[in-house]
């Protein structure tokens, strides 16, 4: 006020008062945030900050909230520079929304995607009593810095983090659910929620696609059901005949056993004609004996003893398992993940015809969000999400972080446009609710959310 006393210039002025207007909004003062917006001087005011003022002048002082003030850590230089900026762009479109009032406010930090940095950052704003969390990093390298700093602070990381992180740091706060829990909810979709019990496995034998096929089969004796197959394959999978072939074998076995004396025991004989001397050739064709199949003509045969069949394939790899897949005539379900979802790809002819009804367990529930370029997009996606997550917990009446985390732990569980928050685990910081997409008809579309336990069926 004092340097709006001394200002002479109009346009000077109106600025000035558009400042006072926002801080006031910050602190939650309705009175000040009327006054100073009453006070701008809109034939002096600059066209270019008409934006801001349009956005802040839409904002009911009656209903004006007090701003809670959030650390964001993001990459916003280095190699992985452009997730960064995804995000943030996510968190920059969601404050942009001038159809809801928004009592959040983001202080933007660049981690430069170094873990020493990140852990820097943190702790300069852990002494900084006004900010009540922190959503970031984002990279692997920059969160496992973060594992072993105690804190009151809580940090949101919005992506999952590695298996049991979450049960040695309870400050962080995973908004995805981990490749765990991924594989967790898969096993339990086929078999707790679908009563699958012959389950097939085609998997990577190395890298994330084993660890998460490790999980599946882990979980899936947990809840009592043994897979009738498991194959694996290193290399790039051009030909995996051998594994294919294999599945198809233990689908023959599955076959139930033809009773030898059924077509006898469904002969009906008349009492009547028993009495005579009667050629049982008269009234019954002896059937003739049935050719046996080759192996050529067998892998004609379309099997069905197979009720869900797992193939969490790696990158790049779409082309060559979706093609070979079909050649094996085994009718069942198929369950994927996200590297299945190359639209361009599994809508060809070859490939998706024959997975119709596949279904992916996932953090996303947008078949945008799986394109060559997933993701960058996925990030601002989420963005958007974590934002009105935040925001949904300061609306309830947040004043610290210590209430905030409290709220964190104890909440009850977010639907956001494209993903689902639902807090598990032993100190309730890691999300347990995954998307459960179907592909059909060359479309993916989301048909419920899955917590373990509880399964919500979005279908139309």
């Amino acid at each position: 006020e004092g340097i709006l006393f001394r200002e002479k210039n109009s346009t000077n002025r109106a600025i000035i008062n558009l400042a006072r207007a926002y801080l006031s909004w910050i602190n939650g003062d309705a009175y000040d945030f009327s006054l100073a917006l009453n006070g701008i001087d809109m034939q002096a005011f600059p066209q270019s900050f008409s934006h801001i003022y349009s956005t802040i002048k839409n904002t009911k002082p009656s209903s004006l909230p007090r701003s809670m003030t959030l650390g964001v850590i993001v990459p916003l230089s280095g190699p992985e520079k452009e997730l960064g900026q995804s995000y943030l762009l996510g968190l920059a479109d969601y404050l942009d929304d001038i159809s809801s009032v928004h009592s959040i406010r983001f202080l933007v930090f660049d981690s430069k995607g170094d873990g020493v940095n990140t852990l820097q950052i943190v702790k300069s704003l852990h002494s900084d009593r006004n900010i009540i969390g922190i959503i970031g990093p984002l990279l692997e390298k920059e969160v496992l810095t973060l594992a072993g700093f105690k804190s009151s602070l809580p940090i949101l990381i919005p992506n999952s983090g590695l298996p049991g992180l979450s049960d040695i740091a309870p400050n962080l706060f995973f908004l995805s659910p981990s490749s765990r829990t991924i594989a967790h909810r898969t096993a339990q979709m086929m078999i707790t929620e679908l009563g699958f019990e012959n389950i097939a496995v085609l998997s990577p034998g190395d890298g994330k696609s084993k660890a998460m096929t490790d999980h599946f089969l882990e979980e899936c004796r947990q809840l009592g059901v043994d897979p009738v197959a498991t194959e694996w394959y290193i290399e790039k999978p051009e030909n995996i005949l051998r594994q294919f072939k294999s599945i198809r074998k233990t689908a023959w076995t599955l076959l139930p056993e033809k009773d030898p004396y059924e077509d006898a025991m469904n002969l009906t004989i008349d009492s009547l004609d028993a009495l005579f001397d009667v050629d049982v050739t008269d009234f019954y064709k002896i059937p003739e004996e049935e050719e046996k199949m080759d192996r050529k003509d067998s892998a004609k045969v379309v099997l069905e003893t197979i009720h869900a069949m797992y193939i969490p394939i790696r990158q790049d790899e779409l082309t060559y398992v979706g093609t070979q897949f079909p050649m094996y005539n085994l009718k069942t379900m198929l369950f994927g993940n996200e590297n299945w979802l190359d639209m361009t790809i599994l809508n060809q002819e070859l490939i998706g015809p024959h997975v119709q009804g596949m279904r992916i367990i996932t953090n996303v529930n947008s078949a945008n969000s799986f394109n060559n370029d997933n993701s960058i997009s996925n990030y601002h996606i989420l963005a958007m999400d974590h934002a009105s997550f935040v925001q949904s917990i300061i609306s309830s009446g947040v004043m610290n972080r210590r209430q905030f985390m409290d709220k964190l732990r104890k909440h009850s569980g977010f639907h956001g446009e494209q993903t689902s928050i639902q807090f598990t685990g032993a100190n309730r910081n890691e999300n347990g609710s995954a998307q459960v997409l179907e592909y059909t008809q060359n479309k993916l579309k989301n048909i419920g959310v899955y917590d373990g336990t509880i399964y919500s069926d979005t279908a139309e």
